[in-house]
């Protein structure tokens, strides 16, 4: 039973998973606020997988924990390159970006 309680890990990006879900769901509006938390997380865990020296205070938890993901997986790393905003993410992404994190939770 305790298997299936989701990890501390897996909760720090739900909000990031929801907005991934929605645009996977095409049909549901997604509002300005989630878009601009979606951006802020992609945008820092890049930075920092990119050059962790260059951060500086501010950072979210949801971008340090995507950020380690990214660092850990190398699909990971090759699908989120395919997403510079929310707005730049396919449907078909969206599942792709959601099949590598649910795989790093797995593991």
């Amino acid at each position: 039973m305790l298997a299936a309680t989701p990890s501390q890990e897996s909760r720090v990006l739900t909000l990031f998973q929801l907005a991934l879900r929605l645009v996977g769901q095409s049909e549901q509006p997604i509002s300005p606020e989630m878009h601009t938390y979606f951006n802020r997380v992609l945008h820092q865990a890049k930075a920092l997988n990119q050059d962790p020296s260059s951060i500086t205070g501010g950072l979210l938890p949801e971008a340090i924990q995507l950020a380690l993901n990214m660092r850990e997986l190398e699909e990971l790393r090759g699908v989120l390159s395919d997403a510079d905003d929310l707005a730049s993410v396919s449907p078909a992404l969206a599942d792709s970006i959601l099949n590598n994190l649910e795989r790093r939770v797995a593991s």
